[in-house]
C-alpha cells in the first residue's frame, strides 16, 4: 500500500516532459540571469559608444568651425570643407573601423578618414558630417556604371545658391562661370556638361582632373543608396523598385546615421533592448500560465488515478 501511494505522489509532482521539478526552475532561473547579463552588457556598449560618438563629434565640430569663418554664406564654407578634405586628407582609403571588428561593415568614422586618409566614398562621409556641424545638409550620391557596379561617390551640399554637387576625390566643385550649381539633371542628361567641368578643372591647374576617367564617372545612373553591397541590399532593392519604381527608389533620402557608425550601432543595440524589454514580460506571462495550467488539482483524482485508488482500497 505505501509504495502504491509513494508512486501516486511521484506522478503528481513530475513536471511535463520527465524533468524534475527542481531542475526546472533552475533552468529558468539561468535563462533569466542571461537575458539580464546581456542587457547589461547592451547597457555597456551604447555607453561606450555614446561616449566615442559625443568625443569625436565635439572634435570634429571644433575643426569645422577653425576651416571657415563665421560670416561666411553656406556655399563658401562648403567650398572651405571640400578644399581642406582635398588637399589636406590622405587619398589613401584607411583601414581603420569603428570601435571593434565586428563593426567593420560600417566602415571607418568621419574622424577616421581625416586621421588616416579615405577614398571618394570615406571623403563624401567625412564631408557630409563637417558640414553637419556648420549646420549644411548634405548627402551621398553613388554613380553606377552600365553594368549596375557602383564605381565612384560624390556627395550632394544644400546651400543658399542650390544644391552643388561636389567631388572630394578630385576636388571638383561643379558650378558655372557664376559660380552657381550645376543641377544634377544637367549632368546626368549631357555628358558634355561634365566633361567641360573637367576640362576647366586641369585648365586652372587641378592635376588631379587630368587622371579623370570620364567615360566611367559619368552621372548616367546615380543612386542616393548603394543597393549594391550584397545579395540581401540588391533582394531589397528589387523589391521596393518592383512597388516604388526604380526612379524613386534611386533617389530614396539617405538618411544621415548612415555617415555616422556611431549611430547606427546605438540604434541597433537600444533596439535589442526594447525587444528584451518588451519581450520578458510577455516570456514570463506565458511562463506563468503553463505553471497554472500544469499544477494538479488538490482534491479529486486525475484520469490515472482510478486504478491506483482502488489497488489501495485492495490493499
Amino acid at each position: 500500500m505505501q509504495k502504491v501511494f509513494l508512486s501516486r505522489v511521484s506522478v503528481i509532482n513530475q513536471e511535463p516532459g520527465g524533468s524534475s521539478p527542481r531542475s526546472v526552475p533552475r533552468f529558468r532561473r539561468a535563462i533569466t540571469r542571461a537575458v539580464v547579463a546581456v542587457m547589461m552588457v547592451l547597457v555597456a556598449l551604447d555607453l561606450v559608444v555614446a561616449w566615442r560618438y559625443w568625443n569625436d563629434s565635439r572634435s570634429l565640430a571644433h575643426l569645422a568651425q577653425s576651416l571657415v569663418a563665421a560670416a561666411d554664406p553656406p556655399s563658401e564654407k562648403m567650398r572651405a570643407v571640400a578644399s581642406f578634405l582635398h588637399y589636406k586628407v590622405d587619398q589613401k582609403r584607411t583601414e581603420d573601423y569603428f570601435l571593434l571588428p565586428i563593426f567593420s561593415c560600417l566602415r571607418p568614422t568621419a574622424a577616421q578618414v581625416i586621421e588616416g586618409g579615405g577614398d571618394c566614398a570615406y571623403k563624401a562621409r567625412a564631408f557630409i558630417v563637417l558640414l553637419r556641424h556648420l549646420g549644411i545638409e548634405a548627402s551621398k550620391l553613388a554613380l553606377y556604371d552600365p553594368s549596375g557596379k557602383p564605381v565612384h561617390a560624390v556627395a550632394l551640399a544644400q546651400t543658399e545658391r542650390g544644391p552643388y554637387v561636389v567631388d572630394l576625390r578630385f576636388g571638383i566643385v561643379f558650378d558655372d562661370a557664376q559660380g552657381y550649381p550645376i543641377p544634377l539633371k544637367s549632368l546626368k542628361a549631357d555628358r558634355r556638361v561634365l566633361n567641360d567641368v573637367v576640362d576647366r578643372e586641369v585648365a586652372v591647374g587641378n592635376a588631379w582632373c587630368r587622371k579623370y576617367k570620364r567615360d566611367r564617372f559619368v552621372y548616367d545612373n546615380v543612386r542616393t543608396i548603394n543597393w549594391e553591397k550584397n545579395a540581401a541590399w540588391r533582394l531589397v532593392y528589387q523589391a521596393l523598385a518592383a512597388t516604388c519604381g526604380a526612379e524613386a527608389v534611386d533617389h530614396f533620402a539617405r538618411p544621415y546615421c548612415a555617415e555616422e557608425p556611431a549611430l547606427l550601432v546605438m540604434i541597433g543595440t537600444s533596439g535589442l533592448l526594447l525587444g528584451i524589454v518588451i519581450m520578458l514580460p510577455l516570456w514570463r506571462a506565458r511562463r506563468g500560465r503553463r505553471q497554472q495550467a500544469n499544477q494538479p488539482r488538490s482534491s479529486g483524482y486525475t484520469e490515472n488515478e482510478p486504478e491506483l485508488a482502488s489497488v489501495g482500497a485492495d490493499v
